[in-house]
């Protein structure tokens, strides 16, 4: 069972992970995540390791305008934690709901699942059409 202390420090890396990613602050981003992080989504498409999620993450925003994540709610339990929320761009094809489970190894995510209606982009749909 996690101590308060603990839900409470994975709030704090889940709203500390957003806000890096929102400012593009991957110096931020590499120490909230595992080096070995896996980053899925629902159709099983998958970025493995903070470098190739960083390399992923960067040139997707950067091609996309910078889109924002929103967290709407989350709900922490023994296993991580789930969030629902929106991401907001521009782009119809980024602007929609979201939700993120994420798991964590010690104080750092080590898993980040991304689940959203597969017309909307996210960075492991973004990452499968640059390597195909």
């Amino acid at each position: 069972m996690l101590q308060r202390h603990d839900r409470r420090r994975r709030s704090d890396v889940v709203n500390d992970l957003v806000s890096a990613l929102n400012a593009l602050d991957y110096n931020a981003v590499r120490r909230l995540l595992s080096p070995q992080v896996e980053v899925t989504d629902a159709v099983g498409r998958q970025i493995s390791g903070v470098d190739a999620f960083i390399a992923s993450d960067r040139e997707f925003r950067t091609r996309a305008g910078q889109p924002q994540i929103e967290v709407k709610a989350a709900i922490e339990n023994a296993d991580g934690i789930l969030i629902s929320g929106m991401v907001h761009s521009t782009n119809r094809a980024l602007s929609g709901p979201a939700c993120w489970r994420l798991a964590f190894d010690g104080e750092r995510v080590s898993r980040i699942e991304i689940t959203r209606s597969d017309q909307h982009m996210t960075v492991t749909k973004f990452h499968a059409l640059q390597n195909n």
